[in-house]
């Protein structure tokens, strides 16, 4: 025979009486943990991978606004606020227990001035820093940061075995290269086979030396040689000439 619940008055009580505890202890535990995400204080924010003064000027501004808790504080917004940093290329942030904050950051490099205005990254971006006066200098259209960044890389890994840097890089709208050395030397690669016309200026600058002299402005878009301009010369007064060397 079936029986209904109502007409057993002590289970339903029994049902009653735990339904209310499980709603008690539930409450109790979401209550603590609420008490316990905001009770517990961030003892110490410790940044990592700052090391340019840039870098650590900002950073002490963006712990100043960190607000909350050590669990109550949210990781990614805490990584946001680091990444708008202009000088940071990338950032991590995590709880370390029992009361740290971990960020770590990675830098933008610095490589070069960027139209005299902002800062080229070795990463190829372009971030609205100061560029410091020692950054070689860089006039080229916007939108070709990372192909000047990977060709500032190149360029260089010829350029430097023999004892030159690169002091200017010109670009113009139609993608034609300039190069300006340490030494003050000009270089007009063109826009195309421009690792191979820096090859050959390499190859044939010192026998171009002992034949013309002091050069002053190598022209290399020339399909079989290249043209220099001469710079001054120590045993006589600073006069320009020309000259066509052929490889």
């Amino acid at each position: 025979m079936w029986h209904s619940l109502t007409d057993n008055a002590p289970l339903m009580n029994r049902l009653a009486l735990g339904i209310f505890l499980l709603t008690l202890l539930f409450a109790l535990g979401y209550g603590g943990l609420v008490v316990y995400q905001h009770g517990v204080p961030v003892q110490r924010v410790e940044v990592r991978g700052a090391y340019q003064a840039q870098t650590i000027a900002s950073v002490r501004g963006a712990v100043s606004q960190l607000h909350g808790s050590f669990l109550s504080l949210d990781m990614m917004a805490v990584k946001r606020e680091f990444e708008l940093m202009p000088w940071v290329y990338r950032a991590q942030a995590q709880r370390v227990w029992p009361g740290r904050i971990r960020v770590i950051l990675e830098e933008r490099a610095p490589l070069a001035a960027w139209n005299e205005r902002d800062t080229l990254s070795v990463q190829g971006e372009v971030y609205p820093a100061r560029p410091t006066p020692e950054l070689p200098k860089v006039e080229a259209p916007d939108g070709m940061e990372g192909a000047v960044a990977r060709r500032y890389a190149e360029f260089s890994a010829l350029l430097t075995p023999k004892g030159w840097t690169i002091a200017r890089i010109r670009v113009d709208q139609r993608s034609a290269w300039q190069l300006v050395l340490n030494d003050g030397i000009v270089i007009s690669l063109g826009h195309e086979q421009l690792s191979e016309r820096l090859q050959r200026f390499i190859r044939f600058y010192s026998s171009a030396t002992r034949v013309s002299g002091l050069i002053a402005h190598v022209d290399m878009r020339y399909p079989n040689g290249f043209a220099v301009r001469l710079g001054p010369s120590p045993a006589r007064l600073p006069n320009k000439s020309s000259a066509k060397a052929n490889t």
